[in-house]
């Protein structure tokens, strides 16, 4: 597969809790940026791996204070935050909103993947 960058959801509402599944390459580096807008409440990010699109499997990631977590927590009435990745070894990416604490407030996501084999 080639370098693919396309939206993961565009203006969703986030107290729907928007999924996203992906047919990904492994060896892939992977950015996801989220930009949400109107928020109220509490809500975050999360990113499942797996083989099969079937069983998904959640996916850690290290956060700004350097910790590996399962998800990004979503703060402030407007904000954005990227993820960067520097590779999945997995065939299917599932990008979730849990918004079930969110009364209001819309999410975009963009991703973005780029070739990443010539770095090992």
């Amino acid at each position: 597969m080639a370098n693919k960058h396309f939206k993961l959801f565009d203006g969703e509402d986030i107290t729907t809790n928007p999924t996203s599944t992906q047919k990904i390459s492994s060896n892939y580096a992977v950015a996801v940026q989220l930009v949400w807008s109107g928020f109220a409440g509490s809500a975050s990010f999360g990113l499942g791996v797996s083989m099969d699109n079937v069983n998904f499997d959640d996916f850690p990631f290290v956060d700004v204070d350097g910790n590996r977590v399962v998800s990004i927590p979503i703060t402030g009435a407007t904000g954005s935050v990227t993820i960067e990745i520097e590779s999945i070894i997995s065939d299917w990416a599932k990008f979730t909103i849990d918004g079930s604490g969110a009364s209001a407030g819309t999410i975009t996501a963009n991703y973005s993947q780029i070739d990443n084999q010539d770095t090992y």
